[in-house]
C-alpha cells in the first residue's frame, strides 16, 4: 500500500428543507477513520471527504488530506475534482449517502405555526453508479447497510451492488450489528467475473478496516 492514493468518503450526507432545516442520512464517520488510518498505517496517502458533523482521523501525517461536503451533489461532485485531480488507486464509499431528496427547497425558514408541511421525496443520485462514467481505472469499495434480513439474503444484495457498481469488494452489514461501539459485518469480495468470496463474520470497526486494506493491497499489486 505504501504510496497508494486512497480516496474515502465518511460520515453523513444533508439535504435541506428550507434555510435552517434539513433531513439527513446520519453516520459518525467512525469506520471511514478506522479505514484511514489502517491506510495510513500501511504507507498509503489518504484524501479524506468527511460530511459536515463527521469525525475525521486523528492523525497529523503529511500523507492525510482532508475535504468536506454536506449534500449528495457536494460529495458527487467531490469525487468527481480529486479524481480528476489524483492518481486514485482506490475508492471506499463509506459515507451514508441519501437514497431520497425533497423535490424541492424552500428559501427562507418554514413558518412553524404552520400545522403541517407536506414534503415529497425523489430517488437521489447513486453515486457509486456513476463512478466507472468519472474513472475506468479506480478500485472501487462499496458498503451496504440493510435491516432485518437474512446473511444469505445480505450476500444477495452485496453481489448485486458488486454488479451495478463495478465493485472489487462491498462491506455487507444490518442495522441491528451497527452500534456506538462496534460495526461488524461480511466482506463480499469479486476475484473474477464468476467468483465471490466471502469473509468470516467481522466484529468490529478495526477488523472491518483490517480486512479491507489487506484485500485492497492485494488487488493492487
Amino acid at each position: 500500500m505504501h504510496g497508494r492514493q486512497i480516496l474515502i468518503t465518511a460520515g453523513p450526507t444533508f439535504a435541506p428543507l428550507d434555510s435552517v432545516r434539513s433531513i439527513v442520512n446520519r453516520s459518525s464517520g467512525k469506520m471511514g477513520c478506522a479505514l484511514a488510518e489502517e491506510c495510513l498505517r500501511q504507507g498509503a496517502i489518504v484524501h479524506y471527504c468527511a460530511g459536515r458533523t463527521s469525525l475525521t482521523p486523528s492523525s497529523d501525517s503529511p500523507a492525510l488530506t482532508i475535504h468536506s461536503f454536506e449534500t449528495v451533489d457536494d460529495l458527487a461532485a467531490l469525487i468527481q475534482r480529486c479524481l480528476a485531480t489524483n492518481r486514485i488507486d482506490a475508492l471506499l464509499m463509506a459515507a451514508a449517502v441519501l437514497d431520497y431528496v425533497p423535490e424541492t427547497m424552500l428559501e427562507n425558514k418554514k413558518s412553524s405555526q404552520d400545522e403541517r408541511w407536506q414534503i415529497t421525496l425523489k430517488r437521489s443520485m447513486k453515486i457509486i453508479e456513476q463512478i466507472r462514467k468519472w474513472d475506468t481505472q479506480v478500485l472501487i469499495v462499496g458498503f451496504k447497510l440493510e435491516t432485518n434480513i437474512t446473511q444469505d439474503e445480505l450476500i444477495a444484495k452485496a453481489e448485486d451492488l458488486i454488479r451495478r457498481s463495478d465493485a472489487a469488494m462491498v462491506l455487507a452489514n444490518r442495522t441491528e450489528e451497527v452500534t456506538e461501539k462496534n460495526h461488524s459485518g461480511i466482506l463480499v469480495e469479486r476475484i473474477n467475473e464468476r467468483e465471490i468470496i466471502v469473509s468470516e463474520p467481522l466484529s468490529t470497526r478495526e477488523a472491518v478496516a483490517r480486512k479491507i486494506v489487506e484485500r485492497l493491497a492485494r488487488h493492487l499489486r
